[in-house]
């Protein structure tokens, strides 16, 4: 598999440090294969692609991981967005986000992000989802990236608190997870291929655009790229 791209880590990792940034794709943020990009500075703008369709049920824009004012948006029970990135079919795909676990969150499954519809076409899936697991994984619980719930994950122990970085890289069937720019797990999954079309959704998960979401995400998200290829180490 190949090795994340050490630059692109170090100043995807830097905006923890203060950088300022405006409602835009920023200059440190590698463009080739980027397909979206939601900053979440009030809205649901996908920087890349203007004209894409949102929706934003519930949820409040308050102060990112920057300190920039509505720099995030937070969700809690019953509230969700509905995203439309285009992704389509691919054999690699990179996400990167930042979560703000929300105080005394329940013990349930809860979702920060959900691509594409539940299901698969031969080997290839059609979803991903980053999720935090609090049932199966009492206590602190895990964030875990999935492909179509058991296709393959990878996770880590649960957030500590304050803002984390976390980057998902699927690369022609090896899927991975960093936190903080540091590898937490790559696992071979039962995939070669992952197709995302039509409704995604942060802060829910759901199975269907006509079914109501569920696993209600108890948290913040700041800074969401989505990209078409892996980010390797060139």
């Amino acid at each position: 598999m190949p090795i994340i791209m050490k630059k692109v880590l170090a100043t995807l990792f830097a905006v923890a440090f203060g950088l300022n940034l405006s409602a835009q794709v920023p200059d440190y943020v590698p463009t080739d294969g980027l397909v979206a990009w939601y900053p979440l500075d009030g809205d649901l703008t996908n920087e890349v692609n203007l004209d894409e369709s949102s929706l934003l049920i519930g949820g409040s824009f308050v102060p990112g991981q920057a300190n920039d004012a509505e720099g995030a948006l937070s969700f809690s029970a019953n509230s969700w967005a509905e995203i439309h990135p285009l992704i389509g079919t691919t054999e690699t795909l990179t996400v990167h986000l930042w979560i703000n676990e929300g105080t005394n969150p329940p013990n349930e499954i809860q979702t920060a992000l959900y691509l594409g519809q539940e299901g698969f076409l031969g080997d290839t899936t059609t979803s991903l989802d980053i999720s935090r697991d609090r049932v199966n994984f009492p206590g602190n619980g895990r964030l875990r990236s999935n492909l179509n719930y058991d296709f393959g994950h990878v996770g880590f122990d649960e957030l500590d608190g304050g803002w984390v970085h976390v980057l998902t890289v699927f690369d022609s069937g090896v899927l991975s997870i960093y936190r903080n720019g540091l590898l937490q797990q790559s696992t071979t999954a039962s995939v070669s291929g992952i197709s995302i079309n039509g409704t995604s959704t942060l802060g829910a998960g759901h199975v269907g655009t006509n079914s109501e979401p569920f696993n209600f995400c108890h948290c913040a998200l700041d800074n969401i790229g989505i990209w078409n290829r892996a980010l390797t180490e060139e």
